[in-house]
């Protein structure tokens, strides 16, 4: 595999850093504690609502209207089995580069395995930038009047093919515009 050149990657920080002090959970009084961290009663019914709703979604019926669902496909099992896949062929893609090398001459070449792992990976990683630029217009129109009414003009306007909104399973990232319902985040501590 040739090697193509690219400029050294550099890191930098600013020198104008700004620092906020914060409270030890040990000054905490013990209201502020409950005020502030789920209780193991509250996560284990968390953990409850979660599995009856991966249950729905595969019964077919998780459409996330009245339920959220996001964040869960990956627990489903046909989440967890493309999920599964695709790791397994990325670490494949590198262990038969590794094995590439070391068959022809032994000399490791760091910068063609993890462009090995970068092409592998880089369906995976389309459909998650994605799924993060949807929850960001999900966040912005429960938080902010909404600034632009449609994702697709936008990402074709940025260069993105209409066929890359297709994620790694197959299915269709939707436009924000063509959601039905914003989902409903509740948090206990807000009642």
């Amino acid at each position: 595999m040739a090697r193509t050149t690219k400029p050294k990657a550099r890191v930098t920080f600013n020198t104008n850093v700004k620092g906020r002090a914060v409270l030890s959970i040990y000054n905490y009084s013990p209201r502020e504690i409950t005020a502030t961290w789920y209780s193991g009663k509250e996560m284990n019914e968390i953990s409850k609502s979660c599995f009856r709703i991966i249950a729905r979604m595969q019964r077919g019926c998780g459409n996330g209207k009245k339920y959220c669902t996001r964040g869960l496909e990956g627990r489903t099992r046909n989440g967890y089995a493309i999920r599964k896949k695709s790791k397994e062929t990325a670490i494949l893609a590198v262990l038969m580069e590794q094995s590439n090398q070391w068959i022809n001459g032994g000399a490791a070449d760091d910068e063609a395995i993890a462009e090995v792992y970068r092409k592998t990976t880089k369906s995976a990683q389309l459909s998650a930038q994605f799924v993060g630029m949807r929850d960001r217009q999900v966040a912005e129109a429960v938080h902010f009047p909404p600034k632009k009414a449609n994702l697709m003009e936008e990402m074709i306007m940025k260069g993105f093919k209409k066929s890359s909104l297709v994620g790694p399973n197959g299915r269709t990232i939707l436009p924000i515009n063509k959601v039905q319902s914003l989902p409903t985040i509740y948090n206990s501590r807000m009642a």
